[in-house]
C-alpha cells in the first residue's frame, strides 16, 4: 500500500511540481569540461566512428530528446552556448517548433527527427503483435517519408532517433524497424539512426535522465566524470523544468491513445 502511495506521489510531483535543475545541468557540463572532456555532437561522433578515425578521449556526447515543451530546449541551448559546447537535439513531429529549432541551429547544434511512425501507425490501426507490424512496413515507411518531406521550416534532416512510446513497449518493437533498409535511408538522406549498433557499441556508456526520485540511469553522470570515462548523456526538458500544462497535455494524449488502441 505504501509503495502505491509513493508511486502516485512521485507521478504527481513529476507531472506538476518538478523543480528547476538547470544549475545542476550546467554543473555537470562544467565538471566535464574542467576534467578535459571533448564534447561531440552525435553526427560528429558517427563520422569519426565510420571513418575509423581517432576519437579524442574522454569524450561526452550530449543528446536531447525534445518529447514535450519545445521552448525548454532553449534552456539547454543557452547553457551549452555559455560553455561553448555542442549537442544533438531530436524533435518529435508534435514538438517540431521552427522558431525554436532555428535558434538551436544558429548556436551550432545538430537537429534530428525523433520518429515514432511505427508506434503511431500501430495505435491508429489497432495492431497489437509483431506479426501484424511486419505486414504493414511499407505504409509505415511511406508515412515516415511523407512526414520528413513535410516538416516545416525547410530544415535538412540527416539523422533519426527512435522515440520510446508505450506502444513500443507493449509490442516489444522499436520504431527503428522501419528504417532497416540502407536503400530507404539513402532515399531519405538519413546518415544514421541513434540506436545503430555500431554507434552504441562505440560509445558504450549511456546515461539517461529519469523522473524523480531516480533522476539518472544507470548512474549519475558525475560518477563517470570522476573516472574520466567517455559516455553519451541523454536528457529530456521535462525532467529539468516544471511545465504542468505541457505535461498534462502529454498525459491526456497518452490516456486517449490507450483507450482508442
Amino acid at each position: 500500500m505504501n509503495e502505491r502511495i509513493n508511486s502516485l506521489r512521485y507521478q504527481l510531483y513529476n507531472l506538476l511540481f518538478v523543480s528547476s535543475r538547470w544549475g545542476e545541468y550546467a554543473s555537470i557540463l562544467r565538471d566535464a569540461k574542467d576534467s578535459g572532456y571533448s564534447f561531440l555532437r552525435l553526427d560528429e561522433f558517427v563520422e569519426l566512428v565510420r571513418n575509423n578515425q581517432e576519437i579524442p578521449k574522454p569524450f561526452l556526447i550530449l543528446r536531447h530528446d525534445i518529447d514535450t515543451d519545445s521552448p525548454s530546449a532553449l534552456r539547454f541551448c543557452e547553457i551549452e552556448r555559455e560553455l561553448s559546447v555542442k549537442a544533438t537535439y531530436f524533435f518529435r513531429k508534435r514538438t517540431w517548433n521552427v522558431s525554436v529549432i532555428k535558434k538551436v541551429l544558429a548556436s551550432g547544434h545538430e537537429i534530428g527527427y525523433h520518429f515514432e511512425e511505427l508506434a503511431t501507425y500501430a495505435k491508429r490501426h489497432h495492431l497489437k503483435s509483431a506479426k501484424e507490424l511486419q505486414q504493414h512496413l511499407i505504409p509505415m515507411m511511406n508515412i515516415l517519408e511523407a512526414n520528413l518531406v513535410n516538416l516545416p521550416g525547410n530544415i535538412t534532416i540527416n539523422s533519426l532517433a527512435s522515440h520510446g512510446d508505450f506502444a513500443n513497449r507493449k509490442l516489444n518493437t522499436t520504431n527503428s524497424l522501419i528504417v532497416q533498409s540502407p536503400a530507404f535511408r539513402e532515399k531519405l538522406g538519413i546518415v544514421y539512426e541513434a540506436y545503430d549498433k555500431d554507434i552504441t557499441t562505440a560509445y558504450q556508456n549511456h546515461v539517461s535522465d529519469r523522473p524523480y526520485p531516480l533522476r539518472f540511469f544507470p548512474r549519475h553522470p558525475s560518477a563517470l566524470i570522476k573516472k574520466l570515462e567517455s559516455f553519451l548523456f541523454l536528457t529530456h526538458p521535462r525532467w529539468w523544468q516544471r511545465n504542468a500544462i505541457s505535461n498534462i497535455i502529454e498525459l491526456v494524449n497518452r490516456v486517449k491513445e490507450h483507450m482508442l488502441w
